[in-house]
């Protein structure tokens, strides 16, 4: 799937579209990465693994009952709820497009994540003519050290009444702060830093360098051709965003999975 900042410029692209009155920028910013944060519970090796990997599930499962959800939850929720579900939707449409693309060309996880970095990394040059290496990615998600009480109550209630899993808030609040931990972890600055990502590799399964964003992007990941193809993907889920948004739930239920465009 894409990464955090493809899913930034394609949540500030469908609130252009569409005129999205967001009142939280972060938040709604934080939303568009959807559920993902959740994938960074207990990352640090030294950490006890809870066993809690809802995150897989909201990704894997009901994608149709979830997203008509989150589209019912939109018509009553308060401003802050409603600036992230705007954002969570806005995951998923790119999601659902972007899927193939990213399975055909990633074969395990460490290619997805090393493909997912590089379509950022170009896609970031191309909106904001600098490299992306060195970018703080926390700042344009960041709502503070906790999450809003009422994002919280939304993924419990999602967890009940779509999946039938208790999912507690200690849990949804610390994978929030390990994600936080994370993205200061990887931003490629100082001796101190690079230091403490060492050590996480020396103990940890995977290289943690996988995830900084590289200063030049191979061609052999990701060519030219790759990438207009890739963003042909990326234009669908722009319409498939504003077909969610226009006609609501039974739009979600009854193809959420295909083409909006009918």
């Amino acid at each position: 799937m894409p990464d955090l900042w493809t899913h930034y410029f394609f949540s500030k692209d469908v609130q252009k579209d569409n005129h999205l009155p967001i009142s939280w920028e972060s938040l709604y910013s934080l939303g568009a990465q959807g559920p993902d944060f959740l994938f960074y519970l207990d990352f640090q090796p030294w950490k006890k693994k809870s066993g809690f990997r809802f995150g897989t599930l909201m990704h894997q499962e009901k994608p149709k009952e979830l997203m008509s959800y989150v589209l019912t939850l939109l018509e009553k929720a308060d401003d802050i709820l409603r600036d992230y579900l705007l954002g969570f939707v806005a995951h998923y449409a790119l999601d659902s497009t972007a899927h193939p693309f990213v399975f055909y060309y990633a074969q395990d996880p460490i290619e997805h994540k090393v493909l997912e970095a590089s379509i950022d990394a170009l896609l970031f040059e191309e909106r904001m003519a600098r490299p992306l290496r060195g970018e703080d990615s926390l700042a344009i998600i960041d709502v503070g050290k906790q999450l809003p009480q009422q994002v919280v109550d939304f993924y419990r209630k999602a967890a009940k009444d779509i999946y039938d899993e208790v999912l507690p808030e200690r849990v949804i609040q610390s994978a929030y702060r390990d994600f936080r931990e994370f993205l200061i972890l990887t931003r490629p600055k100082g001796f101190i830093r690079l230091s403490l990502q060492n050590l996480i590799e020396k103990l940890g399964s995977a290289p943690v360098s996988q995830y900084i964003y590289p200063e030049t992007v191979d061609p052999k990941v990701l060519n030219t051709n790759m990438y207009e193809d890739f963003m042909q993907s990326y234009d669908k889920g722009r319409h498939k965003f504003t077909r969610l948004f226009e006609v609501g739930p039974e739009c979600a239920m009854r193809n959420f999975e295909g083409d909006l465009s009918e």
